[in-house]
């Protein structure tokens, strides 16, 4: 999709998805991929198969909510 119309894009994601749509800044959600484990453990969980370290998906969507975006730019996927 042409980068052009990323902004009808999100309009349309917000007003029919409602809180349900999560947004973070590009570099955020970089970080918060690059920071949690790679491998899913179920429907709700991420699991670091070579360290052992366990995360809860919803733990991962609270900590983008947290991370200082501004509430208009912030929306939760479920």
């Amino acid at each position: 999709m042409c980068s052009r119309y990323y902004p009808p894009v999100r309009q349309s994601l917000r007003r029919h998805l409602g809180d349900r749509y999560l947004a973070p800044p590009h570099w955020r959600a970089l970080l918060s991929i690059v920071r949690t484990p790679r491998v899913y453990d179920g429907f709700q969980a991420l699991i670091d198969p070579f360290t052992g370290r366990r995360i809860q998906v919803d733990d991962v969507l609270a900590a983008l909510r947290r991370s200082g975006v501004p509430e208009a730019e912030v929306k939760p996927l479920s």
